[in-house]
């Protein structure tokens, strides 16, 4: 990846893969927000080697903003030291508090960990939090009446979800390309709010 990655905005959003890539691309265009590079970095542990990528001067570009975004997973704060370290590591100011944005006189950095609320989880989990609690509760009962315990609950979730919809997609970044997720649910209004310091 690293000898094909092409810079073409001075604002750049990092993400850990296509899902993400695509449910960013959605969200920000549900927000009307443009002219954002994002940027699927193939795992969260890539973060660091695509930000000192970007840091060499053979881009020559002139970057405004740099925004990392990645799943907790089982360490919300161990996330988000990791995303500060591979920003500082590259030569980036990087924010001091979590879903923040540190400034300085030509560049913003801003680092957000999913799903938010200082939780352990991933971007499933926020986006079941809009799944109708009805059909949820469904859900849930399914996993009882067939004894299944998935290894990753919030990703099976999903896709029970989403074999419930309509065009029947197979992931939730195809999800987010068909409308399938609300981006006026509640939900994600923090996601939202952070997302709207990149205009």
């Amino acid at each position: 990846m690293n000898e094909k990655l092409t810079i073409r905005e001075s604002k750049i959003l990092l993400v850990e893969g296509i899902d993400d890539v695509k449910f960013f691309k959605a969200i920000l265009k549900f927000l009307g927000i443009q002219n954002i590079q994002i940027i699927g970095v193939e795992g969260k542990n890539n973060f660091k080697n695509i930000l000192k990528l970007i840091s060499q001067e053979i881009y020559n570009k002139e970057f405004t903003v740099i925004v990392c975004i990645r799943d907790a997973d089982s360490n919300f704060n161990g996330a988000f030291r990791s995303l500060k370290d591979a920003l500082m590591a590259a030569g980036f100011p990087a924010p001091e508090k979590v879903n923040s944005f540190k400034n300085t006189d030509k560049l913003k950095t801003g680092i957000y960990i999913l799903p938010e609320n200082n939780e352990n989880g991933m971007i499933e989990d926020l986006c079941i939090q809009t799944i109708d609690k009805e059909l949820l509760q469904c859900i849930n009962n399914y996993y009882r009446c067939t004894n299944i315990n998935p290894k990753n609950k919030s990703k099976s979730t999903v896709q029970i979800f989403l074999a419930t919809q309509t065009p029947l997609v197979n992931s939730l970044g195809n999800a987010s390309e068909h409308d399938i997720w609300d981006f006026n649910h509640e939900s994600f209004s923090k996601i939202k709010g952070f997302l709207e310091n990149l205009r």
